[in-house]
């Protein structure tokens, strides 16, 4: 029996494309690591660790941290293993679109690691064998930019014609489409030339050389697939199209030299050194390279930001990357975040130069949104290439904003986010290159002043942004190291003021600054509604 998705497909269709969507299985793991020889029959001490796992929620928990908008398509049960795993995944950034199935356990393996690190794995696909055709087909709408296939779908045979329709789909859609081959036994079981049929038209394949060599080789591969991305463990690895060819060496750790395995403990990935674990580092590997490729990067650095993307992989216990961690504190601008107080002052401003013979388009005016008192007139004249009585601008502006004063209602969301900000003990300020007066009005008018523990402005700092100045007051107030809070900001030069004081930065451009790149920002949404806890604790891992 088979009950809702997480997200109803006519809701996902409306949604936002993901940038890469992942197809495969979600797990569970129970890791047992024990001392000693096992004692059957009787106790061996061990140390458990019950971890998120499986190859493809791994590659998505690995994108998510690196800042890529990512789906899962896996089953999981209609159990509290699976409402917890899809929960996590939730709280690491990945959206799971797949089905709930009634009747069926979520999926669970059990790792037995030795003394010497080997493992030995008693894997219960569970739900993971449910996929369906109609699934992956509806997760496919609208397309993402990059489908991901990990290679289980097409070896296990209850998910094969789910997988196989996700590659069609893919096709059809003009998604370019990878695909991890995952594991070389069932391949030498299943016949190289079955698999290399399944995968007939993809753009990459990843495959570590013992998947390669089970596969007939490199020019067997590229018979089918257009590129090749070979793991080569503390080798490192290669791209190759068949006629270009780039290797990269091993990430260098700190630690001995080991061999860094996928989700199964099997070498595959890339990084010189030691770590912890070396579970998944194959999987943060595709992760790494696909987000570099994703967001426009050459081969070279999807190697390289795979190779290191590893390496943190292996620093860590289990096949995830850390979770992410909670802001201490965070700190609002104010116009045009808050509330489009910058809008009606546009229009006042836009009239007044008007009066007095100039024009002032809405671009020019985005560019100098978010400087001081001091800056924005004279860089404003530059862009417009005028030469202008400033003060009688500034009457005209005033004389304007007196008979129809500024009083925008606070922009929805904002109240529900200091809720849960002040639900989890986090301290908020303002920081801003308005006055004091100004800020402190429309928040006590929203009957808002109250809940904000620091209001750091302009007159209290004597300079505006792009300087760190107000920031770094907001963060001394909140008794926080900068780099432990979060900015949300509109504006360009508030994004630099950030920054230069040591912070991560959302973007959430107003009606005026959406005209202005905002793209130096660790993460842009569209409105402040689209804020919670969970993305500035994701914003903050980055």
């Amino acid at each position: 029996m088979r009950t809702t998705v997480p997200m109803a497909a006519d809701a996902r269709a409306a949604a936002e494309p993901f940038e890469v969507l992942v197809l495969g299985d979600l797990m569970v793991d129970v890791v047992v690591h024990h001392d000693g020889p096992i004692a059957v029959g009787s106790d061996t001490p061990s140390t458990v660790h019950v971890l998120g796992g499986g190859s493809a929620a791994n590659t998505a928990a690995w994108l998510a941290s690196l800042g890529i908008r990512v789906g899962l398509v896996a089953a999981v049960g209609e159990d509290d293993v699976g409402r917890s795993a899809v929960r996590r995944l939730a709280v690491e950034g990945v959206e799971v679109v797949g089905p709930v199935v009634a009747g069926l356990r979520t999926g669970t393996c059990v790792v037995l690691v030795g003394p010497d690190g080997e493992r030995t794995m008693f894997p219960d696909r569970g739900a993971n064998g449910a996929l369906t055709v109609d699934d992956v087909v509806a997760a496919l709408d609208p397309p993402p930019s990059h489908l991901h296939v990990t290679g289980y779908v097409l070896l296990a045979e209850g998910t094969r014609s789910a997988g196989l329709a996700a590659l069609a789909e893919a096709r059809r859609r003009g998604v370019p489409v990878s695909v991890d081959a995952s594991s070389a036994a069932p391949i030498r079981a299943i016949g190289p030339e079955v698999f290399l049929g399944w995968v007939d038209g993809v753009d990459v394949l990843f495959a570590n050389d013992d998947e390669v060599a089970a596969l007939g080789g490199e020019a067997a591969v590229l018979g089918v697939a257009a590129q090749l991305v070979a793991k080569h463990g503390p080798a490192g690895a290669t791209w190759t199209d068949g006629h270009d060819r780039h290797p990269v060496p091993a990430f260098p750790c700190d630690r001995a030299p080991v061999v860094v395995q996928d989700h199964r403990g099997k070498p595959g990935a890339v990084a010189e050194g030691g770590g912890v674990d070396t579970t998944g580092a194959g999987d943060a590997f595709a992760a790494g390279y696909l987000a570099a490729r994703v967001r426009g990067g050459d081969v070279v650095a999807g190697l390289a930001d795979g190779s290191s993307t590893a390496a943190m992989a292996i620093a860590r216990t289990g096949g995830r990357p850390a979770p992410p961690r909670t802001p201490a504190a965070v700190v609002f601008d104010f116009d045009g975040l808050l509330a489009d107080t910058e809008t009606p002052i546009y229009e006042a401003t836009a009239a007044a130069l008007a009066e007095v013979g100039h024009e002032l388009p809405i671009e020019d005016w985005a560019a100098v949104i978010g400087l001081g008192d001091g800056q924005w007139p004279r860089l404003l004249a530059e862009r417009l290439a005028i030469e202008v009585d400033w003060d009688d601008v500034d009457s005209r502006q005033s004389a304007r904003l007196a008979a129809d004063p500024v009083r925008p209602d606070v922009h929805d969301g904002v109240v529900e986010l200091l809720d849960e900000l002040d639900a989890a003990g986090i301290p908020y300020g303002v920081a801003s290159s308005s006055p004091r007066s100004w800020v402190a009005g429309h928040l006590e008018r929203w009957g808002l002043l109250d809940r904000f523990a620091t209001l750091a402005t302009i007159d209290r700092t004597g300079v505006g942004k792009p300087a760190p100045d107000v920031y770094l007051l907001a963060c001394r107030e909140l008794g926080v190291d900068p780099v432990d809070a979060v900015a949300l900001e509109d504006s360009a030069p508030g994004i630099a003021a950030a920054h230069a004081a040591g912070m991560r930065v959302v973007a959430v451009p107003s009606e005026i600054t959406r005209h202005t790149d905002l793209s130096a920002a660790d993460r842009t949404v569209a409105a402040i509604a689209d804020v919670d806890i969970a993305l500035l604790a994701r914003v903050l891992r980055r």
